[in-house]
């Protein structure tokens, strides 16, 4: 394994683990979004619970060695980065309570490493250029499998969760 794919399995890894302590309702996320429609942040929770599940899934298959997973990690870095400033520049979700500092501090080193986790995909994409590597499942084992599936029951009772809690 290239020191390039260690490091887009750790950045992916760390970018997951941070994003995830971020959960609206949880110890740091504490803003109100009530004044947004509940659709909107329904559909934003979804949004960010599929880019952290998915991102998790990814850190598996960058260590399988695939070669497409460099273009889907770097997607996932944009994905981070997006969200992290559209909230910074308080664009989007707006709530009437003030960022919490605590947040805008883990914010500010999450775009710092999804940043640094599409320079390294896009790396990993350049070392891996030669050859097709079509994007599939196959090879994956029966408990990942499993596993994906129990991934989307939690990430629906995460969206259930954050929303329910973004709205009160």
């Amino acid at each position: 394994m290239t020191p390039t794919r260690k490091l887009v399995a750790a950045l992916t890894l760390v970018s997951v683990l941070l994003f995830a302590t971020m959960v609206p309702g949880g110890p740091i996320e504490t803003r109100n979004f009530a004044n947004i429609g509940e659709a909107s942040v329904i559909l934003f929770n979804i949004f960010l619970t599929t880019l952290g599940i998915g991102s998790l899934a990814l850190v598996y298959f960058v260590l399988k060695g695939g070669r497409w997973v460099a273009h889907a990690t770097a997607i996932a870095g944009v994905g981070f980065a997006v969200v992290y400033a559209l909230d910074l520049l308080s664009i989007f979700p707006v709530s009437l309570d003030p960022m919490p500092s605590l947040l805008q501090r883990r914010e500010i080193i999450g775009m710092i490493i999804s940043l640094a986790l599409i320079g390294a995909s896009l790396a990993l994409a350049r070392e891996n250029s030669s050859g097709n590597d079509p994007i599939t499942m196959m090879g994956a084992k029966p408990t990942f499998l499993i596993a994906g599936g129990v991934a989307i029951l939690i990430g629906v009772g995460i969206v259930i969760f954050a929303s329910y809690h973004a709205m009160h």
